[in-house]
């Protein structure tokens, strides 16, 4: 018997063991016997190929000693079993170090031969390279992880359903906006989880979604889903089919971009809009009512137009300072300097201070058109008219409760050095409107008191508090 059948439990015919040595040899595996404390019996050239090592050095070694460290335990285990007949056979995917000190992955199935007398008498071992497959498969792993790691960090929602809407796979970001994990999703019904069970009516359009995706369509629509906290935040969702190659629909693709701030816009300029055609309608009614008492029983309607003009030129500025604040509250500091510089030339001979106050904005287009006319009255007949006068403007939210949503409101026009004034005989368009609309506008009283030293306008009234504050 040659050296290459020790070990065998009988002799075989001479023909049988040249067939048996044929096979061995020329397979295209690598093909051992391994005795039962691990140490190699016979190995053939291919397994010389994948180790390294010349079959000599093999014949002298145990396959413990070239097994990767990470992969001895489970081999281990694997012949322990065989050695105590709970399995037959095992197969694995395991590293040898080779030779050079590399590793290589194989594939390797053993069984355990017995003895006539049913001991233990050595291991088959059939090891096939794997390097490239496993190279291939780790790269693809590697993606994946990648991929993985990229949709996880991507805020935008992105999953996967079955044909049928269970959720198999979301990516983290959004369960975390959620406040929720992926096993409160996944194995369950896509229209029942958290984002969507707050409204049934909701329920039943992902609901109708799923079924219109099953069957090829490409579904979109913008929705509300449930964040953490309750919080509701606008996403523009889509639900796809995912084909296979023969273009079989195998799952369903929904995917989510947050559009929570443009819908915000959308109906921040929805509201934008209403005002300002509310605000057209409101400023042809003020003209209306400038061109009634402008051109009323005047005999030179030429000579009134000048004043028209002005007026239209106030209320016109007013619009522009809302406009560019896009009719959000504002400033009375800025509302009161560009009205003075627009009716004057210029705000070099005014006083102008006090604390924050903002103002909406048809109080803000009141206000405009009353300091308006205090300046004309001011330029033709007050402190403006002569060269060392000046206007004081100063106000106050004196007394101001902390848990009221309005502060009483104190603002003081005061005309120094200016010629004496008197009290006219009687009232025109302007100090009516002075008097009239802002006593109205601010829910309070208009004072116009003429003093020799000059006009004081005292207004008295009532102003929001959510952004106005003492200085």
């Amino acid at each position: 018997m040659s050296d290459s059948m020790q070990g065998l439990a009988s002799p075989l015919p001479a023909a049988v063991s040249d067939a048996y040595r044929a096979v061995f040899d020329h397979a295209a595996v690598g093909l051992a016997r391994v005795a039962p404390d691990g140490s190699f019996i016979e190995v053939n050239d291919c397994v010389c190929q994948i180790t390294g090592y010349h079959r000599e050095e093999l014949l002298g070694m145990n396959f413990q000693a070239i097994t990767h460290p990470d992969d001895l335990g489970e081999d281990l285990a694997n012949t322990e079993m065989l050695l105590s007949g709970s399995q037959q056979s095992y197969a694995m995917d395991k590293r040898y170090v080779r030779k050079d000190g590399s590793t290589v992955w194989v594939r390797l199935s053993g069984s355990l031969m017995l003895t006539a007398a049913g001991e233990p008498d050595y291991f088959v071992s059939v090891i096939s390279d794997i390097s490239a497959s496993k190279a291939a498969e780790l790269e693809l792993q590697k993606t994946e992880r990648q991929l993985r790691r990229v949709l996880d960090q991507l805020f935008a929602f992105v999953g996967l359903l079955t044909v049928d809407g269970v959720v198999l796979h979301a990516n983290e970001a959004p369960l975390k906006a959620a406040g929720i994990t992926l096993g409160d999703v996944v194995g369950k019904r896509f229209e029942d989880a958290w984002w969507w069970s707050y409204d049934p009516a909701i329920q039943e359009q992902v609901r109708q979604s799923i079924a219109r995706a099953a069957a090829g369509e490409l579904v979109r629509f913008d929705v509300p889903v449930r964040m953490s906290e309750g919080r509701l935040m606008y996403i523009d969702f889509q639900l796809s089919p995912m084909r296979d190659e023969d273009g079989r629909i195998i799952g369903l693709i929904p995917s989510a971009i947050d559009i929570d701030q443009r819908k915000a816009a959308e109906e921040h300029n929805q509201l934008l809009l209403a005002e300002l055609n509310h605000r057209v309608r409101n400023s042809l009614t003020i003209v209306q009512h400038f061109a009634r008492h402008a051109f009323r029983s005047v005999a030179d309607p030429g000579g009134a137009l000048p004043t028209f003009e002005r007026r239209l030129t106030a209320l016109g500025a007013a619009h522009t300072l809302l406009t560019q604040a896009q009719w959000e509250p504002v400033s009375l500091a800025d509302l009161i300097a560009r009205t003075v510089a627009a009716a004057c030339g210029g705000a070099d001979r005014f006083v102008i201070e006090g604390p924050l106050v903002v103002l909406p904005p048809k109080t803000a287009v009141t206000l405009s058109l009353a300091l308006h006319e205090l300046c004309t009255n001011a330029v033709k007949y007050g402190a403006l008219s002569t060269e060392g006068g000046t206007v004081q403007v100063a106000w106050d939210i004196p007394g101001s409760e902390a848990d009221s949503s309005e502060a009483d409101f104190l603002l003081i026009w005061r005309e120094v050095d200016g010629p004496a004034v008197s009290q006219p005989e009687k009232s025109g368009f302007g100090t009516r409107m002075i008097e009239r609309a802002l006593a109205q506008e601010f829910h309070g009283e208009v004072n116009m008191g003429y003093f020799p030293s000059g006009l004081v306008c005292t207004l008295r009234g009532r102003v929001p508090v959510a952004e106005s504050r003492p200085a």
